[in-house]
């Protein structure tokens, strides 16, 4: 795009503030003045530069920040090889952690000693890598980027291997020019020259290529051959540049290359040839004096003449000039000439020798790369101080891919007219572009987002987004691309970010917020390589319809993750969907062409022809493969043999065979070995490798470390970095860095490089490679490397440990050693779960656990993750729990032997006897809180696994690991089983913290175990198997006072994929898709035809059969009619007038039932023959009928007479999912409505004891058998619903004789007061009342009636259940809701032992618990409702005693407590005050007194004594007497409110005449002070609304103020101004002061301190703050579940966070502050102990609950619980059924035959009903056994 199209004015940025940040407001104003000059090197200001990147303009992009320091180490190196290894050694390592800590970037050494391997002797192309890799440091380093260390050898003089031929021609004219005699006497043979040297035309312009050893005469020369034949070359080449010189045909400068050491030319174009050296170099020479020319080691250090012991002088002169051309040409700061140094006899140098030089050089060397370091930090990005600049950065990144798209893009013209149409239109759908990778996809995307200014104008308002999402690790997964992406929308628009905490949501919601006067343009290219986390493809974030001024452009392959299908079903026109395909044959030709050309190639006609040739033919030129055809083409010369060519070619038909040649390229010229093993670990990875990682798994493979130091062991047995730098750089353009796992990780960006590396790096060896005899075939090496990585992140050969090595035996001679076994440290990081920052170790644990598991390292897979809690933690930071058991499903649980005391031979295969498998249900009983709160873990273990302990040693271990290591992650501590366990009726459990508010409704999707949709003010789908949230929708337009009303399911449907809710006030619709999770429509009811302003009361969806539409039925809540329409085809189907409100709609498979409860009327409308809307409906009603059945195309009138007080209400209408329909009417009567097969409407009417109040439809196989359960206030009742056939009626009826043919059977009846009652199949009903769960079973004791037994009933919440929805497809689960918002699932089926059903039992007071006290051992609860106090030891949670108050008079309750650890009070609110002995197993009564006006009831300061404040005194008791030690009355003054702290009594007074309020402080010492209020002037500031005193310090709390005085000096010493205040206070000398939202710490010493600057903000969900008795920790507690942790010190940082099950209702800590005592709704008290790793001998309160051992008898009850936590049943309990045959066996062996015969009937019948048989088919079965047992 040409600057010159700007027709806008970029001006000075206008800034607002979002959240404190200033933000950019307005970047473009309308001005139509140009912005910038039309000059190539205009770029914008400083200012307009943020604005420029952010609204996507490609004119000018800030060049990207260098991502690494990258230095070329220089020098020669036999005589610095003792520097050179110091600084690898000693410097390197602290310049890398600077680089990493201050700059985020990487530091790499380019050391040419390693890595140039033999073939680059051969090929001559050692001196070109040097300088390429010098041309790279250059291009991509931060700051310096050479060094060079320049001594007394001038260095090895290379021949050229690549000459101009224009060039060579001059030098063979200038040799030729010489006489015969000349040539002689110089012993010239000019021929070599064109023997050795060929000219490639392939070249522009073209050269002489020396050709390699390996190609010459058919067979390899080696490199010794070749020597003298080298020095022949060298000597014509230099003479013929010299005559041409001379002649004046050639330039000192060409000639120079003829003459330089390769370490010259470093430093020219390194330093002398640059034009900011100072800003990039250092340079440091070093001197030896006194050398020892005659020593063996001498040439070395200094260039001798050939066979002599004399210097030479030209090389000599030459590296003098060398360093003083360096001198000049660099500063002070960058030159450094060290002081001489003295020659060693042994040789030279060595290190011990050099030691003070050595360290001052090191010294020098970090010292000023560190300074060029920052200097280039600080100037390099010019975004940098932006404090958006990672944002800037990011959007910049994008902007650089789309112009190298564009360099090279030809053709496509029909794909980008259509991408043009779609932008122009006036389409609110997205574009979407589809093809198989490597088709062009990108460079579409690419260079329509460029193209996009001229289409649309370059104006002002025109803002593009562009993303390639995979390329950049913000763009890699959905949560940090949705951050990005609308981030930059939001700025570039200048408003603030819509919240939402929904990523899902961000992107629509942004871009509705968008002004209308800006057009936004977003390309988003492939949608495929986003990684899955956090549901990426379900595309449920991608908006489905888009606002006016929206414009969205995505790509993706059509395979991968079903996105194309995803796409495809959201029902866009077929406009909307282009594919890209392959280009056309002469496209390909040109587009070879003109990239040759462009990299200064070419190929030969004849070379073009059979490429072109190839094209032609082949039929898949793809973009992708015509770029690694010129990857190839590109390196080949013009003599490269013709006839050899056409193999090659076929040698590369494909992408695939492509990507096979450059990978053996690859592994040729880097290393066979070095290349396959490095993508060999990369591809057995988890989700990639970092470049870090990469390097460290290969320096710990000591293969390939032999392999590579073949010339040179370096100090540091390690992979020097730059070699796979220089590996990396040569597939640069195929590689992207993504985010994985807390890393930035190398992956390939096309699939078929993946296809291709899996098959050639995990089953093909490298090339010329000869496997260990561990490998014989590649799975075997591929374990060796799963080996070495496990060692790795297992961090076994981590810091200083040495790694065992063996020499290969050429080194081993070499180095002269005897031995050639060592060990050598490899400088690999620690692997610790837990980093030093407190974050889980992401890298590790997303690589190790599917490491061990392929490898069968059970034993380690336990001691590292499953049961290590710093493990955990980090796994469940990382995954789902889908995830996480997909992980443990890996584990063969059959073969487990790894840690074998746990496994016994099983003869029963439902007992578990795997640890593993009651982790993995413990984990999903956890599952949705530990994903959301990882740290919660600890706690969350020892609350469920604590009874199994002593059953299993591997589980035992897990808890001892938590105590020990739980608490640095969380300093909350669960000391004892509080949780269900394994083995319960509980499955997982939702809480309301996780969905976000109570729960309005519930629903299961139809056809489907996974979903649950909850309703509030959003609508959450939930994943029913692991408690994943898939979905949160909030609508836009939400009014503050509506919500979601109502849900249904699209019923019918053999797979559901929607499903509807409507708004209870805003007439919408919402259709939710369950395949994308998202609202896949929104109609909008004011649209339709005929809704006449109704508001909305109700909505039905269901398939009619006729035409396959689906139908959606709304209702009015206060005017008339119903409406009926087709929601696809969004036709009116039907209306209904009627004059009064419809309540309750059920649309069966046949039938609608519409009830009018403000009539005696049912309505029952057949919809069997309805067609579209064009039906004439005859709408006559019989005014006498009460129940009416309807159809459309004729009027049927069946009716059903009701007396007039039959009045029917919307609770007590059931509705099955076939055309069954049940109501009941307010006088008793139950009516049930069927249709009969010719469509008759069939009613029966049952007469109950009272009137219903909930009537439910069971489940049943059967639709005709459908049970139906009827609650009264006093029974229940279970019914069944039979064929005509059926004449069997058990129990009571009432059925009219005249009934439509329908035969109703009562089958059972018991008396039971419910809230609901269900029917879960023919054998098991569920109820539930307040927050317990009834499981009945149909038992049958006479083989003639069939009755309900409670067999379990449990608390499934704290709080009073809302709802029960059962799971139809999923026998016995249902979900519960309850008031505090939670959600759980439960398994009616599950059994349990009686062991487990003791280890799950909780103690419970049964009523309200109204207060707790709690000291060091044992807590006290008490309860106004009944007057007694509980007793709790603190080391169980156990109740152990009730201290009954019946003693007091009526209307007085226990009013508090104290509690001691062996003596309890408690005080009435009438005053009594009693004192109880609870050392005994029994508490007892000691002391009883009665006092007056009791205000308050305090723990003293010593451990024996209470306070009692009265009005007018106060008395201190002893707590285990009840004597009084001492009181004080007062006559003239009255007591509001007393203190008691350090042994301080402080208590504020109102004297009654003065009206004077005064503050009174009393010490030990009797020593007193007060402090009048009133008339100390200070303190004249307003009415007191509460104070404390801390010491010497009083804190006077006003409306506006608080005010810190200091009452023995009587000054003020602070006034904080705050309103809405508090104090918190502790026992000790700290305190926290709560300001509106805001706390602030303080610790009162020798003055008044504040402990932390940046208060703790409190969420508006907090509802208390509460501090430790020691004044060390600070507990906030939000919507009274979620308790938060802080140290008093540090309020920015959460130390310990718990979610709890139920609803706090009262919380203290204990005296000691060694537990907190949470008392819940359900009337049980809660523990958690802290403890907090940097309080001294808190650490050693959990390491003290530790078990190493267990008693006999311990471990017997623990693997019970084990082992009885495995028993399943579908529907029975066999545990009761067991039981009865057991007690009955016995007396059937003594009984005469006719009661053994009952006997046996009966149990047989509960065995049948057990078995899933319905009572009826239970009761004929046994029936017809009878008549055998009658016969024995």
């Amino acid at each position: 795009m040409s600057k010159k199209a700007g027709g806008f004015k970029v001006r000075a940025v206008e800034k607002i503030k979002i959240d404190g940040i200033d933000l950019l407001s307005e970047f473009w104003s309308k001005r139509s003045a140009p912005a910038f000059d039309t000059r190539d090197d205009w770029k914008p200001s400083d200012e307009e530069l943020p604005s420029y990147v952010l609204t996507g303009r490609l004119d000018y992009i800030p060049p990207p920040p260098n991502k690494v320091v990258k230095i070329f180490l220089s020098s020669t190196f036999s005589d610095m090889y003792v520097e050179r290894n110091y600084l690898f050694s000693n410097i390197y390592k602290n310049l890398q952690q600077y680089c990493r800590l201050q700059h985020d970037v990487e530091f790499q050494v380019v050391d040419m000693r390693w890595g140039v391997r033999d073939e680059a002797a051969l090929d001559h192309s050692g001196p070109k890598t040097c300088m390429d890799e010098l041309r790279s440091c250059q291009e991509l380093s931060l700051g310096p980027n050479f060094v060079c260390l320049l001594g007394q050898r001038y260095g090895n003089r290379p021949l050229q291997a690549k000459i101009p031929q224009t060039e060579y021609q001059v030098i063979i004219e200038s040799l030729n020019n010489l006489s015969e005699e000349e040539k002689t006497e110089l012993n010239l043979d000019i021929p070599l020259l064109d023997f050795w040297y060929q000219c490639d035309e392939n070249s522009e312009p073209p050269a002489m290529i020396l050709t390699p050893l390996n190609e010459k005469d058919s067979h390899r020369m080696e490199v010794s051959e070749f020597k003298p034949i080298r020095q022949k070359l060298h000597d014509l080449l230099r003479v013929g540049s010299k005559l041409a010189v001379r002649d004046g045909k050639m330039s000192v400068e060409d000639q120079k290359k003829y003459f330089w050491s390769v370490t010259e030319e470093e430093v020219y174009k390194g330093v002398l040839s640059q034009q900011n050296p100072n800003d990039h170099t250092l340079c440091f020479v070093r001197e030896i004096y006194d050398i020892d020319y005659s020593h063996s080691k001498v040439e070395r250090f200094v260039e001798l003449e050939d066979g002599t012991k004399k210097v030479n002088e030209e090389t000599t002169q030459l590296i003098t000039q060398l360093v003083s051309d360096t001198e000049k040409c660099l500063g002070s700061d960058n030159f450094y000439r060290f002081p001489k140094v003295k020659w060693h006899p042994n040789g030279g140098t060595n290190e011990d020798s050099l030691s003070d030089y050595l360290v001052e050089l090191g010294k020098m060397f970090e010292e000023r790369v560190k300074m060029l370091i920052k200097r280039a930090a600080e100037k390099s990005n010019p975004l940098k101080d932006n404090p958006f600049s990672s944002l800037l950065t990011e959007v910049a990144e994008h902007g650089y891919q789309a112009l190298a798209k564009n360099k090279t893009f030809q053709g496509r013209d029909d794909i980008m007219d259509k991408i043009k149409q779609y932008i122009l239109s006036e389409s609110h759908l997205p574009f979407i572009m589809y093809g198989e990778s490597g088709f062009g996809k990108t460079s579409l995307l690419a260079v329509a987002s460029a193209r996009v200014y001229d289409w649309c104008g370059n104006t002002s308002d025109l803002i593009v987004i562009r993303r390639f999402l995979g390329t950049t690790p913000d763009s890699t997964n959905i949560g940090s691309l949705m951050n990005s992406v609308t981030k930059q929308i939001s700025l570039a628009c200048g408003f603030k970010p819509p919240h939402t905490d929904d990523p899902m949501r961000m992107l629509i919601f942004t871009m509705i917020a968008v002004p209308s006067h800006y057009r936004l343009v977003i390309f988003l290219d492939s949608l495929d390589q986003l990684s899955s986390y956090g549901k990426a493809h379900t595309l449920a974030w991608l908006p489905l319809m888009l606002p006016p001024n929206v414009k969205l452009v995505v790509s993706t392959l059509p395979k991968d993750h079903n996105l194309l299908d995803i796409l495809k079903m959201r029902n866009y026109p077929g406009k909307q969907f282009v594919e890209v395909n392959i280009l056309e044959a002469e496209l390909s030709i040109k587009l070879m062409r003109d990239w040759l050309m462009s990299s200064g190639r070419k190929l030969t006609e004849p070379q073009m022809d059979l490429v072109a040739e190839r094209f032609r033919e082949d039929k898949n030129t793809s973009p992708l493969y015509i770029k690694l055809i010129y990857d190839v083409m590109v390196k080949l010369r013009s003599y490269f043999p013709q006839e050899e060519l056409g193999p090659l070619l076929n040698e590369i038909n494909s992408p695939v065979k492509c990507i096979r040649y450059i990978y053996n390229e690859l592994m040729k010229k880097n290393g066979a070995l070095l290349v396959h093993r490095l993508f060999a670990y990369l591809h057995l990875s988890n989700l990639g490798l970092t470049e870090n990682e990469m390097v460290d798994l290969i320096s710990l493979d000591d293969e390939v470390l032999n392999d590579v130091f073949q010339y040179h062991t370096p100090p540091l047995r390690r992979l020097p970095a730059v070699l796979w730098a220089r590996i990396r750089n040569s597939i640069q353009e195929y590689i992207v860095t993504r985010e994985a796992n807390g890393g930035k990780v190398i992956a390939w960006y096309h699939r078929q490089f993946i296809e291709v590396g899996d098959t050639m790096y995990k089953a093909e060896f490298p090339l010329n490679y000869t496997p260990p005899e561990d490998a014989s075939n590649t799975e075997a090496l591929c374990n060796i490397l799963r080996e070495n990585m496990v060692n790795y992140f297992l961090g076994t050969w981590a810091g200083d440990k040495p790694k065992p090595y063996t020499l290969p035996e050429h080194m081993r001679a070499k180095l002269n050693r005897e031995n050639a076994e060592d060990a050598a440290v490899r400088n690999v990081p620690a692997m610790p779960n837990i980093l030093e920052n407190g974050r889980p170790n992401l890298r590790k644990l997303g690589q190790l656990p599917a490491l061990l598991i392929k490898l069968g390292r059970i034993e380690e897979f336990f001691n590292e993750v499953f049961g290590n809690i710093e493990g955990l933690v980090g796994l469940f930071s990382m995954y789902s729990w889908s995830d996480i058991y997909e992980i443990a499903d890996g584990i063969n649980f059959d073969n487990y032997k790894a840690i074998g005391k746990d496994k016994d031979e099983v003869t029963d295969p439902n007992v578990i006897k795997n640890p593993f498998q009651i982790l993995i249900r413990s984990f999903l009983l956890t599952s949705a809180i530990a994903c959301a709160y990882p740290k919660m873990l600890g706690p969350l273990i020892l609350g469920r696994l604590l009874p199994f302990a002593p059953g299993s040693e591997i589980l035992n271990k897990l808890i001892n690991g938590v105590y020990d290591k739980g608490p640095k992650l969380n300093s909350f501590v669960c000391p004892h089983a509080q949780l269900e366990g394994v083995g319960t009726y509980l499955i997982f459990e939702m809480p309301n913290d996780h969905v976000g508010s109570c729960v309005a409704m519930i629903e299961v999707t139809p056809k489907s175990r996974h979903f649950i949709l909850t309703l509030s003010k959003k609508a959450v789908l939930i994943n029913m198997e692991d408690g994943n949230i898939q979905m949160r929708y909030m609508p836009p337009d939400l009014r503050k006072d509506d919500s979601f009303h109502l849900v249904a399911a699209f019923e019918p449907f053999e797979d559901p994929k929607d499903i509807a809710a409507t708004l209870k006030i805003i007439p919408k619709i919402y259709i939710f898709s369950l395949v994308e999770f998202d609202v896949g429509e929104i109609i909008d009811c004011r649209t339709v035809p005929g809704y006449e302003q109704m508001r909305i009361q109700g909505l039905e969806m269901g398939k009619i059969q006729v035409n396959d539409a689906v139908v959606v039925m709304v209702h009015g809540q206060s005017h008339e009619g119903l409406l009926m329409f087709d929601v696809k085809k969004k036709d009116l189907l039907y209306k209904f007038n009627n004059s009064k409100m419809i309540l309750f709609m059920h649309l069966g498979h046949n039938t609608l039932h519409i009830s009018q409860p403000h009539l005696e009327t049912t309505v029952v409308i057949n919809k069997s023959e309805l067609v579209k809307s064009h039906t004439q409906v005859s709408q006559t009603f019989v005014a006498a009928a009460d129940v009416i059945s309807l159809q459309f195309t004729t009027v049927r009138q069946e009716a059903l007479h009701l007396p007039s007080d039959s009045i029917i209400t919307s609770k007590t209408v059931a509705k099955s999912s076939a055309d069954l329909m049940a109501f009941a009417t307010e006088d008793g009567n139950v009516y049930i409505g069927n249709r009969n097969p010719k469509g008759h409407q069939r009613w029966a009417k049952i007469l109950l004891d009272s009137p219903a109040v909930d009537v439910q439809f069971g489940f049943s196989s059967d639709p005709d058998e459908s049970p139906l359960s009827v609650c009264t206030k006093h029974y229940i009742y279970v019914l069944f619903s039979v064929k005509e056939d059926a004449r069997n009626k058990l129990g009571i009826h009432n059925i009219p004789e005249k009934s439509l043919g329908m035969s109703i059977v009562v089958a059972a009846k018991m008396k039971l007061v419910l809230s609901k009652f269900y029917m879960v199949n023919e054998t098991t009903c569920i109820g539930y009342h307040l927050g317990q769960v009834y499981i009945f079973l149909f038992q049958s004791e006479n083989g003639d009636d069939v009755s309900l037994k409670i067999v379990k009933k449990f608390d499934a919440h704290s709080r009073p259940i809302t709802g029960i929805i059962l799971n139809e497809d999923i026998a016995a689960m249902f979900l519960t809701s309850a008031e505090d918002g939670s959600v759980r699932v439960f398994h009616a089926g599950l059994n349990l032992h009686p062991a487990l059903r003791d280890a799950n039992t909780f103690d419970r007071m049964g009523v309200i618990i109204h207060g707790i006290s709690a000291s060091g051992l044992q807590s006290a609860s008490f309860s106004k409702d009944n007057n007694t106090v509980a007793v709790w030891t603190n080391a169980t949670g156990k109740v152990t005693n009730q201290l009954s108050h019946d003693y007091l008079q009526d209307e007085d309750t226990v009013a508090g407590t104290v509690c001691f650890d062996d003596c309890i009070v408690t005080l009435s609110c009438k005053g009594v005050l009693s004192f109880w002995d609870t050392s005994g197993s029994e508490g007892s009564l000691t002391e009883q007194v009665e006092l007056e006006g009791v205000r308050t009831l305090l723990r003293g300061c010593d451990p024996h004594e209470v306070l009692v404040c009265c009005t007018k005194s106060w008395y201190k008791f002893s707590c285990k007497s009840g004597e009084v030690i001492s009181e004080k009355l007062y006559e003239d003054r009255e007591l509001l409110k007393v203190q008691y702290v350090k042994s301080q009594l402080v208590l504020l007074q109102r004297l009654t005449e003065e009206e004077e309020l005064v503050i009174e402080i009393l010490q030990t010492n009797d020593n007193s002070h007060t402090v009048n209020l009133s008339t100390t002037k200070e303190l004249d500031c307003g009415k007191l609304q509460d104070f404390f005193c801390f010491d010497h310090i009083l804190v006077l709390l006003f409306p506006r103020k608080c005010v810190f005085y200091n009452w023995k000096k009587s000054e003020v010493l602070q006034e904080e101004q705050v309103a809405k205040s508090s104090v918190i206070t502790s026992q000790s000398n700290t305190f926290i002061l709560k300001s509106n939202c805001n706390i602030f710490s303080y610790k009162i010493q020798h003055g008044l301190e504040k402990l932390n600057t940046e208060p703790l903000k409190l969420s508006h969900k907090t509802d208390q703050v509460i501090i430790t008795p020691n004044g060390l920790h600070v507990v906030t507690i939000e919507q009274k579940k979620m308790l938060n942790m802080y140290r008093i010190g540090d309020l920015s940082t959460v130390i310990g966070q718990y979610s709890m099950y139920g609803e706090i209702e009262r919380v203290v800590f204990s005296s000691d502050s060694a537990y907190i005592v949470c008392g819940i709704a359900d009337t049980r008290l809660f523990y958690l102990m802290l403890c907090d790793v940097e309080v001294d001998g808190h650490h050693q309160r959990a390491l003290a609950l530790q078990r190493s051992s267990y008693t006999s008898d311990e471990v017997k009850t623990g693997k019970i619980i084990i082992e009885s936590a495995g028993k399943e049943d579908d529907s029975s309990d066999e545990e009761v059924q067991s039981e009865t045959f057991s007690e009955n066996i016995n007396e059937l062996l003594s009984n005469p035959i006719e009661m053994a015969l009952k006997k046996v009937e009966g149990l047989l019948i509960s065995r049948c009903l057990s078995k899933g048989n319905s009572p009826i088919r239970a009761i004929r079965s046994v029936k017809a056994k009878k008549k055998v047992v009658g016969n024995i």
